[in-house]
């Protein structure tokens, strides 16, 4: 736990409970096309990690570095240099009083920052974004009114501690917020990962009425902030809220499919997830809170909001230039009627510099869409499965050569760079998947079709595409139903994939002890089975495609 008190109040039931009233982001306009970048010049990201204490008795290690690490190479992977990320981690050090060192650290990252305006004060263009990782603790003063604190690495035992030494050695989450916001960037969100975290908003004074709306020539300023719980709970040590935060910043929080993720959505979807899952593993319940703060300790605009292009935004006019599409985002599209729908979502970090996205298919590859490429020529093997089973089925009885069959067949009807997803890309995305199957065990509704996952298709047979509800980045059924093959890092390596080959994921018939680990499956690549099928990846980038004989994949059986 983000906390060692023990005697806490326990979460209500998700059901019914009122939305916390410090819940107020607000939807503003989307900015325009030439606005389109992921993390736009002028992004800075500040992560501050509190892992050890030197009264572990009190306060016990947190793997906050672990969360830090996650943090930072979500921007590192989508743009950002090192240079534009600021790391505090700290830990105890004798002697030494830690919040002075926190505050001066800040300041050393604050000269790092653009120049403010001279004449309003504001670093025009700056989007800051700042991540704090630790324990959080609350104290309730004389009057009754709680006091929320973030722990450094030198905290007291604060059941002996007097107000005062709390006070001098711990920093107040609301001196927190307003030592941020004294970066005076344009555009700050703020992560607080830390129990009673929910308390920094409640101890700032609110403006008695809304701020008159600002004029085009009137210096933006908004301060969003998002808490990992509310102002009265723990937070569970379990890396929950920054992988969240991660998937949802890659895409899974663009909760409207417009292909932007505004501090709004991203709350709304922290909210969601995190209240959902911390329910349904049977703890207490987690429950994010986020404003937008306006007041006169932080003299911030209520209008407008923190943006992120979303995958689906990025990829639009990328979809424009390489399949005629519209520039409007789509959440799937598909290169010909004979193909499988896909999806953008995000390829694993790669320092080479290659585009952070692909293209997924959003499920297994089926038996109808198999058949085309096996009517068209292009796929020599007709699976025995497939005379026996609906055409909504993912196909089976294929091996690795047969996959990458139908991979150049779709190459060579469309002129793009399909393939089958590397070992890599898979396990990247289907690792958030683990969590939400684990969650999802009885008597909640099933995520996937295993041996024990709960599923009405248990350790009998394939069920439809897309018969369970979508994972984190829009893809069905990565954990079981069928094993999928997977490729070798062929495109991005140069190396070919020989013997043996792999399938990842598990299938139905698979235990569900197993398919949560991310299991591997090592065989030959002439193999075929029931329970083994595969999903299709296809490049973005211009990419030439496998050489492929067209006049076969053409021929008409």
């Amino acid at each position: 736990m983000r906390s060692s008190i023990a005697w806490l109040v326990l979460a209500a039931s998700l059901v019914g409970a009122p939305l916390a009233s410090s819940q107020s982001f607000s939807r503003q306009r989307h900015p325009s096309d030439a606005e389109q970048r992921l993390y736009p010049a002028g992004t800075r990201v500040l992560i501050i990690s509190v892992a050890h204490y030197a009264r572990r008795d009190v306060w016990p290690d947190l793997s906050t570095d672990r969360d830090a690490k996650r943090i930072h190479d979500l921007f590192i992977g989508r743009g950002l240099r090192e240079s534009d990320i600021g790391v505090i981690r700290l830990g105890p050090l004798r002697g030494t009083a830690m919040k002075p060192v926190l505050l001066a650290d800040i300041d050393t990252f604050a000269r790092s920052l653009p120049a403010e305006d001279p004449g309003t004060g504001i670093r025009r263009g700056l989007r800051l974004i700042v991540y704090f990782a630790g324990h959080g603790y609350s104290r309730h003063s004389a009057s009754g009114h709680a006091r929320g604190y973030l722990m450094l690495p030198d905290a007291p035992d604060p059941g002996v501690a007097s107000d005062y030494e709390l006070g001098n050695v711990a920093l107040e989450q609301s001196e927190f917020l307003r030592k941020i916001a004294s970066l005076d960037a344009s555009d700050t969100l703020v992560l607080l990962d830390a129990c009673f975290s929910g308390l920094g908003l409640e101890q700032l004074e609110r403006e008695a009425d809304a701020p008159e709306r600002l004029s085009p020539s009137d210096p933006q300023r908004i301060f969003q902030v998002i808490t990992a719980g509310q102002a009265d709970k723990t937070v569970p040590d379990d890396n929950l809220f920054s992988g969240l935060v991660a998937a949802g910043l890659d895409g899974a929080a663009d909760i409207d499919s417009d292909g932007w993720i505004t501090g709004t959505e991203l709350g709304e979807y922290l909210r969601m997830s995190m209240t959902q899952q911390s329910i349904m593993a049977g703890r207490t319940r987690q429950t994010p809170m986020f404003e937008t703060y306006t007041g006169p300790e932080i003299e911030y605009t209520v209008r407008g909001e923190t943006r992120f292009a979303s995958p689906q935004r990025l990829s639009a006019q990328a979809i424009a230039r390489v399949i005629g599409a519209s520039s409007q985002p789509v959440s799937a599209f598909r290169d010909c009627d004979a193909c499988p729908y896909l999806r953008i979502v995000p390829a694993p970090p790669n320092p080479a510099g290659e585009s952070p996205y692909l293209a997924v298919g959003i499920h297994d590859v089926t038996i109808d869409e198999y058949q085309g490429c096996f009517q068209a020529g292009g796929c020599e093997h007709w699976p025995r499965t497939a005379s026996e089973s609906p055409g909504d089925r993912p196909v089976t009885d294929v091996s690795r050569d047969d996959a990458r069959q139908y991979t150049r067949w779709l190459s060579c009807i469309t002129g793009k760079s399909y393939r089958l997803p590397t070992d890599a890309e898979w396990e990247y995305l289907a690792a958030p998947e683990v969590r939400l199957l684990r969650a999802a065990s009885t008597p909640h509704v099933a995520r996937a079709n295993c041996r024990g996952c709960g599923s009405p298709w248990d350790g009998r047979e394939p069920a439809p595409a897309e018969a369970f509800r979508p994972g984190t980045y829009g893809l069905f059924d990565l954990l079981g139903n069928v094993w999928q093959w997977v490729d070798c890092d062929t495109v991005r390596s140069g190396v070919p994939c020989g013997s043996p080959a792999h399938v990842r994921g598990g299938a139905f018939s698979t235990r569900y002890a197993v398919v949560e680990s991310l299991p591997t499956g090592t065989l030959s690549p002439i193999t075929r089975d029931n329970n083994i099928g595969f999903r299709v990846a296809r490049e973005l980038q211009s990419a030439k495609p496998e050489p492929v004989d067209c006049a076969l994949a053409m021929h008409s059986r």
